[in-house]
This record gives C-alpha cells, structure tokens and sequence, in this order.
C-alpha cells in the first residue's frame, strides 16, 4: 500500500532492549556472498545446498573462507528438523567469524509469528520431538496457570470465579499437546533460539546489494535500513515486555500467545468504555494499565506482522514491471541499493529468477521436500558475476557483460 510507515512503539522499558540490535549492514561488498532462502525445517536440503556451494565440508564444519553466507529468513515451520537447522547456522556463525567469513540470518515472517506465540505452521510431529518425560507434569501445572490467571481476573472484575469444568481441562489439553509448552519456551525470550533471533536483522545492505524475506513496499521508503531493523526489534520487544509484565501480574499464563494478550486488552479497554466519571482507586488503575497496554491490539499492523511489511510483502514478485519499477528506483536513490535478494514467494518453477532487468532476484525455490515440490538453491554473487547453484547444476544469471 503506497505512502504507508511504522511509527516506533515503546513501552516502558522495552525500546532500552533493543540497544544492541545489529546493524543493517552496509559494508563493502565481500568478493563472494552466497544466498539462501526459505528452509522451513529442511536440514538435508541445506546441508546439501552449502556442501554444493563449498561452503560446508563433509563434517559440516564451515570451510567458505571469507565467503559471505546470508539466509533471508524462515527456518522454522512446517518441517521437521528446525532444531538442526538453528544449531547448524548458529555454530556456522562463529566458525565463519573466525575463518575471516560472516554468516547473516534475516528474520523470516515464521519467525516473527513463532516468537510472537503463533504457531499454526508448526509440523505436530516437530512439537512431539520438544516432549520429554517431564511433560505431562509441566502441562499440569500449566493448567493450573491457566485457571489461577482466570480466577484472577474474576477477583478484578468482581464476579464469581469461572466453574473450570473437567471438559474446559480436556479442551485446553487437546489445544496443548505434549510439547507444545517446552516447544513456545524454546523461542521466548530468555531461550537460546529466542535470544539469537532477536538479534536478527530485518533487512541487510550489503554493498549495495539488499537482502530482505519478503520485500521491499512503498511504505518503507520513508525509512531507512536501520529504522527497519530497529522498529521490528522494538515491536517485538514490546511483545516480551506486556507478556512480562501481564504474567507477573498473574493475568496471563507465561507462555500467551500474541492473540490471548490482544483479547485480554481489548476486553479491559471495553470495560474503561464502560466505567463513569469518578471511579474508584482501583478502577483507575484498571483503566491507565489497559491504556498503557493499547499499541499491542494493532500488532497485526506492525512492520513484523503486516502484509506490506518486509517480512510478508510479495508485491516484488508479483506486481509488474510498471508498479515495481519506481520503488527499486526509490530504493536506488534513498538507500543505495541497486539490487534486491528476496525469498519468502516460492517460485513454482523450482529455479531462482531474476526480475526487472537483474535488479531483483527471488531465492526461494521450495527446499521442503514433500510440501513444495521444489529444490535447495543459492544464489552466488562472486565479483561481477552472478549465478544460480542447484545440487545438480550452476546457472550464470548475470555477467560482466549482462550486468546493467
């Protein structure tokens, strides 16, 4: 949607946790970078993409020098093997650091979902996997949670306390398989998985060479690179910090999803809607918390969430020549960029293709064996030269003498 923009959310505290987000990148382009799109769980598709790349070695210890890897975001969801997947890219990333190479992972639309405790996507056999023999014992209590958060939320409204029948147990069981619980705790926060996302980037300038999931809109030119990456930490932090501060408070279960504080907040907003001039002490109270709390009902609005944000804009691969073309010249102009590396649209022709004269390239050909049909891939920009890398077969997509 053109003219669109992200104003920066703050609550608290939370705009302080975003100190120490990464910067968007910038630097002088390195002699080679290697691209990577969506995984979704694929290890063997990865491994087998970086092994052909020279990247990775039999053992899978890095072995591309002072390559730049660059992964343009969702790791997780609908596969199996995403705990493979982060441990291998995060080992990567200091194995790289040391040979003199780097190794970039970009949030991804599942990620942001994923920390934001929406998991619709993800594979039910992968949750199973998250269980361990502690697990009915932590859904249990959890349970427990979830009707103490419900009895005091009754005591603030002044109402008798909910009758939690044996029925609501068993539908709240069901809507919580083994798993699950250890699943959303391994991506919260104070996790590991949690705490190395966070401190992903959105978008990543390399040179003058864009990386970003989904794509670039009009509305994110008003912005700058850096202003991406620090909203959408931001936006995310403020997730953590109302979850915090609502669990402390014993009003929401410690792993809520994004969803359970968007009702709880829209219903305390309702109740203020209600209430008369001259209410008393801690009706006021009541009503400045759910005020503070509004900026989180327009989460599905933010720059991590929203369809013209840059981790779910598909606009780049699939409006024309004519709609497109003015916002890669904007983003030649205002950011510096004169190409654009994206995943996040699978190309159903299972090869990477470029758009607009090469200035744009969409990466994500379908990895996920037996969900999307395609194959792992890379996109190599080595010099002046750019190409495709298939298991099977390299491309040469631009050279000296086709680059414009």
């Amino acid at each position: 949607m053109a003219g669109r923009s992200w104003s920066r959310l703050a609550l608290g505290g939370a705009a302080l946790l975003v100190a120490l987000l990464v910067a968007s990148g910038a630097a002088a382009a390195p002699s080679r970078i290697v691209a990577v799109g969506d995984v979704h769980g694929s290890f063997g598709g990865l491994v087998a993409i970086l092994n052909t790349a020279g990247l990775v070695d039999g053992s899978l210890a890095w072995s591309g020098g002072d390559a730049v890897l660059v992964q343009t975001g969702d790791l997780l969801d609908r596969g199996v093997q995403v705990r493979e997947v982060l441990d291998l890219l995060m080992r990567l990333q200091s194995e790289a650091a040391a040979a003199g190479g780097r190794v970039e992972v970009l949030l991804g639309n599942h990620e942001a979902m994923n920390m934001l405790g929406v998991v619709r996507d993800v594979n039910p056999q992968l949750l199973a996997g998250f269980a361990d023999e502690q697990s009915e014992a932590r859904r249990r209590e959890a349970f427990q949670e979830f009707k103490g958060v419900h009895r005091r939320r009754a005591e603030l409204l002044g109402e008798p306390h909910p009758l939690l029948t044996d029925e609501v147990e068993e539908r709240w069981m069901r809507a919580h398989p083994p798993g699950l619980l250890e699943y959303l705790e391994a991506f919260g926060p104070d996790s590991v998985y949690g705490r190395w996302l966070r401190h992903r980037p959105v978008v990543l300038l390399v040179g003058t060479t864009l990386f970003v999931h989904g794509g670039i809109s009009p509305g994110l030119l008003d912005m700058t690179p850096d202003e991406v990456n620090r909203t959408a930490a931001e936006q995310l932090a403020l997730f953590d910090s109302v979850r915090g501060d609502l669990v402390s408070d014993h009003l929401l279960e410690p792993l809520a999803s994004i969803q359970s504080i968007d009702a709880y907040v829209r219903a305390e907003l309702a109740f203020g809607v209600q209430q008369q001039p001259g209410a008393s002490g801690r009706t006021q109270l009541r009503l400045l918390r759910a005020r503070r709390l509004a900026p989180i009902v327009s989460w599905s609005d933010w720059l991590v969430m929203s369809s013209d944000g840059p981790l779910w804009f598909r606009g780049a691969a699939r409006w024309d020549a004519a709609t497109y073309r003015p916002v890669l010249e904007a983003l030649e102009r205002k950011w510096g960029v004169t190409r654009v590396v994206s995943g996040h649209t699978v190309q159903r022709s299972a090869h990477i293709q470029p758009r607009f004269d090469q200035r744009l390239f969409l990466i994500d050909t379908g990895m996920l064996e037996g969900v999307y049909g395609g194959q792992p891939s890379a996109l190599e920009l080595n010099g002046t030269t750019i190409s495709a890398i298939y298991t099977d077969a390299r491309e040469v997509l631009v050279s000296a003498g086709t680059e414009r």
